[in-house]
C-alpha cells in the first residue's frame, strides 16, 4: 500500500496544522491521499469530501477514517473536480445526499496540497508540471466554481515554484496571504489563504 498512495510528510502536516486553525462547515480536500488532513478536522466541520485520482487512496482513507470514528468524511475517485461535475452533492439535516447533475457552490473551504516539484517525471503525487505549478493553475481555474462567495481555499505551495504561482493569483485577481510556513533543508513550504474577498 506505502508504494501506491502518497504518506503524510511536512506539506501534509502544514496543511492540517493550517487547517485546524481555520477550517469549518462543509470542506472538500483535493488530493485527499489517506484522508489524513480531513481526518484531522473531523471534529471541527460539518462534512467533509476528500477528492483523489488514486482508488486505492480512496479505499484506504475511506477504511482509516471508519477505523477512527470519522463517519462524516467521504471519499470519492476523481481527477480534479470530474466527481463534481458529474454528480451534484448536497449535505442536508446532517447527511450527504448525491444524485445526477453538477455540484454548485457549497463549499465553506476547499484544501489542496498539489503536486508542486517541476518536471518529476510521471508520478502523479510529485509532477506538479513543467514550472511545477500548471497541475495547480489548472485547479485554481475551476476550484470557485464549487466554493461559496465568501469561502476560502487553502494551498501549500513551496519556495521552488511559488513565485510564478503568486503571478497567477494577480493575474486571476485572487487575494492570498500566507497562514504559515514551514522552513526545510532545502526548500520552504508556504500554507496560502485564498479567497475572491480581500484578504
Amino acid at each position: 500500500m506505502k508504494g501506491e498512495v502518497y504518506f503524510p510528510r511536512e506539506d501534509s502536516i502544514l496543511l492540517r496544522d493550517c487547517a485546524q486553525m481555520l477550517a469549518k462547515g462543509i470542506v472538500a480536500e483535493m488530493g485527499s491521499g489517506t484522508g489524513f488532513v480531513l481526518q484531522g478536522i473531523c471534529d471541527r466541520i460539518e462534512c467533509g469530501i476528500g477528492l483523489d485520482i488514486n482508488s486505492d487512496a480512496v479505499r484506504f482513507a475511506e477504511e482509516e477514517s471508519r477505523k477512527i470514528g470519522c463517519k462524516n468524511l467521504y471519499f470519492f475517485e476523481s481527477n480534479l473536480f470530474s466527481f463534481l461535475k458529474d454528480y451534484k452533492i448536497e449535505f442536508k439535516e446532517g447527511r450527504l445526499w448525491i444524485s445526477s447533475g453538477r455540484t454548485g457552490k457549497i463549499f465553506d473551504f476547499i484544501l489542496f496540497n498539489p503536486p508542486y516539484l517541476p518536471d518529476e517525471g510521471s508520478d502523479v503525487a510529485l509532477n506538479g508540471g513543467k514550472r511545477g505549478i500548471e497541475l495547480t493553475e489548472e485547479f485554481l481555474k475551476e476550484a470557485f466554481d464549487f466554493l461559496k462567495a465568501d469561502g476560502r481555499i487553502l494551498l501549500i505551495s513551496s519556495s521552488i515554484s511559488n513565485k510564478g504561482l503568486e503571478d497567477f493569483f494577480d493575474e486571476h485577481l485572487i487575494s492570498h496571504r500566507i497562514i504559515k510556513d514551514t522552513r526545510l533543508f532545502f526548500e520552504t513550504l508556504y500554507c496560502y489563504e485564498l479567497s475572491r474577498e480581500k484578504l
